[in-house]
């Protein structure tokens, strides 16, 4: 109890010890970290849910994405692992590191993931695929933590040779950029607006299915950005996708 200080729980199944613990953003879930090469799931009153298994040395750290979907560890073994959140089920695994990974822990909007190792550098990681981005490096000891700044556009390490760095996350691909400003981009540009910039008047096709969305083919699951989030829009692709030349929609 955080007021009193009075114990509630004791979460008891680990056969190691325990070095990290977290809640769930939505406080209803918690993971935990161990030496017995888990991390474990639990609700928020202290039963059990999953058991994430596979990595090979003890489990240094465990967080939960923002929208608390998926989980990340960081391990001895020089890895980090992607887990689902419900399930406890085995995502993707993050390797690169040639020492033991310290910290895992997402951007701001679950898009990608910064670790710190004691190969004494950091690296910037796609949270849904697991795939390097970069490897952040100057350091000259073991960097022991990574966060994001609130917007996510930087990082900043702290390292056993006496010092932090403050780097520039989008450094490193344009692709990252791009697939950001794709997630976070609060409309797409009118049909009117592509006609005054000479462009076709045909949006993008993730402007009408959501990013990521480009080969979902059912328009119920789709997520499009303004203006094109009317029923008209949904029909004018699912018609273009059946083979067919539909007429475009006005704005």
């Amino acid at each position: 109890d955080a007021a009193s200080g009075k114990a509630l729980a004791t979460l008891d199944g680990h056969d190691g010890e325990v070095v990290s613990a977290a809640f769930s953003p939505d406080g209803a879930r918690l993971v935990t970290a161990s030496d017995d090469k888990t991390a474990r799931l639990w609700d928020a009153a202290g039963k059990p849910l999953a058991t994430m298994e596979g990595h090979i040395e003890g489990v240094m750290s465990a967080a939960f994405s923002p929208d608390g979907a998926r989980i990340v560890t960081a391990s001895k073994d020089w890895t980090a692992r992607l887990w689902d959140a419900a399930t406890g089920k085995p995502l993707a695994t993050l390797e690169g590191h040639t020492g033991v990974a310290v910290r895992a822990t997402f951007s701001p909007d679950g898009a990608r993931l910064a670790t710190a190792s004691l190969d004494g550098t950091a690296r910037l990681w796609d949270a849904t695929t697991g795939k390097p981005l970069a490897t952040l490096e100057g350091h000259t000891g073991w960097v022991v933590s990574a966060a994001f700044n609130p917007d996510g556009t930087r990082v900043v390490t702290a390292s056993h040779d006496k010092t932090a760095r403050l780097w520039d996350v989008f450094g490193a691909t344009v692709q990252v950029l791009v697939d950001r400003a794709k997630r976070t981009v609060p409309r797409c540009l009118t049909q009117a607006q592509l006609k005054e910039f000479y462009l076709p008047r045909e949006p993008l096709r993730w402007c009408i299915t959501g990013f990521g969305l480009e080969v979902e083919p059912d328009p119920a699951k789709w997520q499009p950005k303004w203006p094109y989030h009317t029923s008209a829009w949904r029909d004018w692709l699912a018609a273009r996708d059946r083979g067919e030349t539909p007429a475009l929609p006005k704005d």
